[in-house]
């Protein structure tokens, strides 16, 4: 699900959504009750999203561009004084996830200038302890907790070398036809991976605005490249909590809206100290 929100103080409700064009689907006072009986410390006003809570993320993203588009300048009038942003919410039946959100979903962020609220509920995942508790909870040994992000280039014919140089930046991982990959497979393509060189400890924003740092300068070049190969952000979070999230920045988002890929999120529940905790 995702949830569009205005916070501040004194939100004048009736103008806004006279000027949207659209009722809230929540309203609340500074002072008020709001979930689990939390008090309330500021106004707040919003719209979720039309759609099933089934539906992938990012047709909800884009429900919500396509009602508060028309009304941008608006919007940005409120900025400074009142708080803007996204709520996203995924719940995760089990210990892992993966989802992709596209670039014309994240374009909402990067044009308003807000974050991306991420919210990740993991459930169902104490049913694993009836598996081989070793083999369900095979994490990687570099996805300790924390967050890592990759850009991933493949496809055939692919000059890996060429992309290193135009750059400025050697890859973390080439691999050619027939190299073993990550998984032990053989790669039946060209393959170029470059890791953000930010500590796992860091924000996964942080890893994102690195991205955008070094990919931006070179929008036309990668452009140019997209027309024969495939190409994706990949991130990766990891956590002990199954509950939580990530905030992601307009800047963080920027890279994929601007070269027109894909964010591939990942993400992995350490549950048996959860487990053990409970017990």
């Amino acid at each position: 699900m995702a949830a569009f929100r205005i916070l501040g103080l004194g939100l004048d409700f009736p103008a806004i959504s006279k000027e949207l064009g659209v009722e809230p689907s929540l309203t609340r006072r500074k002072g008020e009750h709001g979930l689990a009986q939390t008090t309330q410390s500021e106004d707040v006003w919003c719209i979720d999203s039309p759609h099933s809570r089934s539906e992938p993320l990012d047709i909800h993203i884009k429900s919500l561009r396509r009602i508060l588009m028309p009304h941008y300048d608006f919007l940005r009038g409120l900025q400074g004084k009142y708080d803007l942003s996204v709520y996203c919410g995924i719940t995760i039946q089990g210990d892992r996830g993966q989802f992709l959100v596209p670039p014309d979903a994240l374009r909402l962020f990067v044009e308003l200038g807000i974050d991306m609220d991420l919210s990740l509920i993991f459930s169902g995942y104490s049913d694993l302890e009836a598996v081989n508790a070793d083999a369900a909870n095979a994490i990687d040994p570099l996805r300790s907790e924390g967050s890592d992000a990759s850009f991933e280039v493949s496809g055939n014919p692919l000059d890996v070398s060429q992309i290193a140089r135009t750059l400025g930046i050697g890859s973390s991982q080439t691999q050619r036809p027939g190299d073993a990959g990550f998984s032990g497979k053989l790669s039946p393509t060209n393959f170029w991976f470059l890791a953000a060189p930010v500590s796992r400890s860091s924000e996964l924003d942080a890893h994102l605005r690195w991205f955008g740092t070094k990919l931006l300068p070179h929008v036309e070049f990668l452009k140019s490249l997209k027309t024969q190969c495939e190409m994706l952000i990949k991130c990766n979070f990891v956590t002990r909590s199954d509950t939580g999230g990530v905030v992601i920045s307009a800047e963080g988002l920027k890279a994929m809206t601007e070269l027109d890929i894909n964010l591939d999120f990942n993400a992995f529940l350490i549950w048996r100290e959860l487990t053990k905790a409970s017990e």
